[in-house]
C-alpha cells in the first residue's frame, strides 16, 4: 500500500467518525425536546377529556329522567258536553233536569239523613187504609191492618224484596188474636198484589220542581213543591208534593187531573231511622 492511499483511508475514517458523532449529538438534543414533550402534552389532554367524559356520564346516570311528553299526534279524549250533563245527572238522585235552588236541598235530604222509615199508607179513591209500610233499602215490610180480608186470610205481615220481586206472607202476633193458631205460618202471596210505590220512590221520579212555599203537617215543617214526574200521565195537569223538610220524605201528593178532580196519596204518621235489617227480613225466609 502506497503512502498516498493509506493517508486517504485514514482521512475517510476520521470523516465518518465525525459524521456519526454529529448525528448522535443531534438526536440526543431533539429527543427530549420533542417526543417526550408531545407524549406528556397528549397524556394530560387525554386525561382532561376522560374526566369530562366521565363527569358527563355520571350526570346522565344519576339525573332524573325527563317527564314523558304526549306526542303531538296523541288523540285527546274529550267527553261531549251532553254526556257530561248525563253523567252529572246520573250521580244525583233523582236525575234532576229542571230543579230550582230552593227545591234541590229538599229533594236531597232523604239520601243524606234517612236510612229507614215507615208510614201508614192511604191511596185514592177513598184515601182509606191502615197498613203500615216499613222500608229499608230494597226491602219492604207491610204490617197489615186488621180488616175482614186479613182475618179470613190469616196474614198479618207481608215481606217484599223490590230487587228480586220476592214476596211472602206471615202470621206474626201483634198483641191480637189473629195469629193464635197460625203463628209464624208462611203464606204464598203475589208481589204485584201488595207492592205500592213508596213515598221515596215517588220523589225519585221528579224531573222538574218549583218551590211553592211551606206548611205545617202533623207538627212538621213541610216544603210544597210543584213537580213534573218521569213518564207522567197526560191527564195529570198539576202534581204537588208536600215533603217533610228535615228527613226529606213526602207526606202527601196531590194530583190535579184534567177532569177537574184531585186525587191524593197520603203517607201518615211517618217514623224515621227506627228500623234494622231484621225488621224487614222474613223470620223464615221467602
Amino acid at each position: 500500500m502506497t503512502p498516498y492511499i493509506f493517508s486517504l483511508f485514514i482521512t475517510l475514517f476520521l470523516l465518518s467518525a465525525c459524521v456519526q458523532q454529529n448525528t448522535q449529538d443531534h438526536l440526543d438534543v431533539e429527543e427530549p425536546k420533542e417526543t417526550p414533550l408531545q407524549e406528556s402534552t397528549f397524556t394530560k389532554e387525554q386525561q382532561v377529556q376522560d374526566l369530562i367524559a366521565k363527569k358527563k356520564s355520571e350526570e346522565k346516570v344519576f339525573s332524573l329522567p325527563p317527564a314523558p311528553s304526549v306526542p303531538d299526534d296523541e288523540p285527546i279524549t274529550e267527553i261531549p258536553s251532553d254526556l257530561k250533563k248525563e253523567e252529572e245527572s246520573s250521580q244525583n238522585t233523582p236525575s234532576l233536569l229542571n230543579i230550582d235552588e230552593k227545591s234541590r236541598p229538599v229533594l236531597e235530604a232523604a239520601d243524606l239523613k234517612t236510612k229507614s222509615f215507615s208510614y201508614i199508607y192511604r191511596e185514592p179513591p177513598f184515601n182509606s187504609g191502615s197498613d203500615r209500610f216499613i222500608v229499608r233499602g230494597n226491602k219492604i215490610r207491610i204490617m197489615l191492618g186488621e180488616n175482614s180480608i186479613n182475618l179470613v186470610q190469616g196474614i198479618s205481615d207481608v215481606f217484599l224484596d223490590t230487587r228480586t220481586k220476592a214476596a211472602i206472607g206471615y202470621c206474626i202476633p201483634h198483641d191480637s188474636f189473629l195469629c193464635e193458631e197460625t203463628q209464624n205460618t208462611k203464606f204464598a202471596v203475589s208481589y204485584n198484589d201488595f207492592y205500592r210505590k213508596t213515598s221515596y220512590d215517588w220523589m225519585k221520579d221528579i224531573v222538574e220542581a218549583q218551590y211553592i212555599g211551606s206548611e205545617q203537617m202533623e207538627n212538621r215543617a213541610v216544603a210544597v213543591l210543584q213537580a213534573r214526574l218521569r213518564d207522567q200521565p197526560a191527564e195529570w195537569e198539576v202534581v204537588r208534593f208536600y215533603i217533610e223538610k228535615f228527613y226529606g220524605l213526602p207526606m202527601r201528593i196531590d194530583i190535579e187531573q184534567g177532569n177537574g178532580k184531585t186525587i191524593s196519596y197520603n203517607f201518615d204518621n211517618i217514623d224515621t231511622n227506627s228500623y234494622e235489617e231484621t225488621d224487614v227480613t222474613p223470620p223464615g225466609g221467602y
